[in-house]
């Protein structure tokens, strides 16, 4: 807010021409004071300038130097067979972090590590973490875009010490990029990664091919005194994998395969993908639900493979509808599907490109079923109680009845019927209710305790035994037991 201020008495306002500066009329005398012409308000003493007057004073915000810095221009000491590597860490939006690493390049390993730090008060350490062969350090920009590492700040020097270093064991110093295949076939690789065993370096080494293509055989061949030999061979594979180790003299070794000097990939046979390169076996299949599969039955058809792909009940339920499901790019589709049956079926084509496909051509990735509404059928439903009876029913009798049948399945069942006392009858009768007629007689257990009989569940929901269908009763009668 600007407040019109009253002039102290001291301070006078010229007007005589005299007073005025003659070659820019109207501005600010020597003596600071304004003309009466530059101002309707009486002069405070204070120089006018062309800064509007405000509550707060105008600032610009200063460039904040810790997003824009170079840690890895830092000055560093030059030490033989050491190197420094530089990992930028930096978070988004956040001041630039570096991890600096203080490597050695020799077989030596060391017990006391460190890196050093020069600033404006002598060098410090600034160590972070420690191996036999290396240190590191994290560091940070500042604001002011000098370096720091913690509460050290003003590095401007990186140095590295390494002290109680001996020779690592030969058997420990074996490299293999040294012997490494160069210049890969196109959508081939060599890969390796380290391993220790028994104190000593070894090397898991795989050929393996990157494009998808299967080969009749991928060798890993090496390169000794002797000449070339195949350490290993992979037949009908993208991929050939063996361990390499390091002897006592540094030298690489496979089985008896001493001082191998290079090593190369050789895939064999490796045709492109075509209509005939498909595999079932491939696709992963989701379980359907209990009393249900999912099959599949590949074969060729006019030069080029197909799959016939079936979820069927095997339960004997009927359902609403049956589906046949396949995962594509797009999501989960019906490929197939019934209504009012126990199976649906799908055919799968294997394209031009080895991938098995819809008919709308989308490559399918996974296969699943969905059985909708399908209620057990009546050979489930027979229930024994109420239909099986014993003659007399007195409590020197009795009969077991057991289902053998998996669950969901058409009851399969056999009746005991036998002597609570082990007593000995000489006959165990078999009658029958049936659609055949009332109490027929079916057969006899002669001079036994015991007798079985085989009986199953029927696609009306009744019994069946024997060749008698729709039975409803079953009366065991015990003749003569003593």
């Amino acid at each position: 807010m600007c407040v019109r201020m009253i002039p102290p008495e001291e301070v006078s306002i010229s007007t005589t021409a005299s007073s005025l500066p003659t070659d820019a009329p109207g501005e600010v005398t020597t003596e600071g004071t304004a003309t009466s012409s530059e101002t309707d308000s009486p002069s405070t003493g204070v120089p006018v300038t062309d800064t509007p007057v405000t509550d707060e004073p105008v600032t610009e915000d200063p460039t904040d130097e810790c997003t824009e810095c170079d840690i890895g221009a830092i000055m560093r000491d030059s030490i033989p067979d050491v190197q420094f590597e530089f990992q930028d860490t930096t978070e988004a939006g956040q001041c630039i972090t570096n991890k600096v690493t203080c490597k050695r390049t020799d077989t030596m390993t060391c017990t006391d590590n460190k890196m050093l730090a020069t600033t404006a008060t002598g060098q410090v350490s600034i160590t972070d973490s420690t191996t036999t062969t290396e240190v590191s350090a994290t560091l940070t920009c500042a604001n002011d875009g000098t370096v720091s590492w913690g509460t050290i700040t003003g590095i401007s020097k990186l140095s590295c010490q390494f002290e109680g270093c001996e020779s690592a064991p030969a058997c420990q110093t074996c490299n293999i990029n040294d012997i490494a295949p160069t210049n890969p076939l196109p959508g081939t690789s060599f890969v390796s990664s380290v391993l220790t065993i028994n104190g000593c370096r070894a090397t898991n080494i795989r050929c393996q091919r990157d494009d998808g293509l299967t080969c009749s055989s991928v060798a890993i061949q090496g390169i000794t005194a002797g000449g070339t030999t195949s350490l290993q061979t992979t037949e009908n594979s993208d991929v050939s994998i063996l361990t390499m180790g390091c002897n006592e003299n540094g030298q690489l070794t496979y089985e008896r395969n001493v001082g191998i000097t290079e090593l190369s990939c050789v895939f064999n046979q490796c045709p492109p993908p075509s209509c005939t390169s498909c595999d079932i076996r491939t696709i992963p299949l989701t379980a359907p639900p209990g009393g249900a599969s999912l099959n599949t039955d590949e074969a060729t058809f006019d030069g080029c493979k197909a799959s016939i792909v079936t979820c069927q009940r095997d339960d004997g339920q009927v359902c609403t509808s049956v589906t046949v499901q396949g995962t594509t790019s797009t999501g989960v589709s019906d490929i197939g599907s019934t209504m009012g049956a126990g199976l649906a079926s799908a055919e799968l084509t294997c394209s031009a490109d080895g991938k098995y496909t819809t008919g709308t051509g989308s490559e399918v990735t996974a296969l699943s079923c969905n059985f909708n509404q399908c209620p057990p059928p009546p050979c489930t439903s027979c229930i024994a109680d109420g239909v099986i009876f014993l003659d007399p029913p007195t409590a020197d009798y009795e009969y077991i009845y057991n289902e053998f049948n998996v669950a969901g399945e058409c009851i399969e069942a056999e009746i005991t019927s036998q002597t609570t006392d082990g007593k000995v009858c000489e006959e165990i009768r078999l009658l029958l209710d049936s659609s055949s007629g009332t109490a027929e007689y079916i057969g006899s257990a002669l001079s036994t305790s015991y007798g079985i009989l085989p009986i199953s569940c029927g696609g009306d929901g009744t019994y069946t035994v024997f060749s008698r269908t729709q039975v409803t009763k079953i009366v065991f009668m015990f003749v003569n037991c003593a």
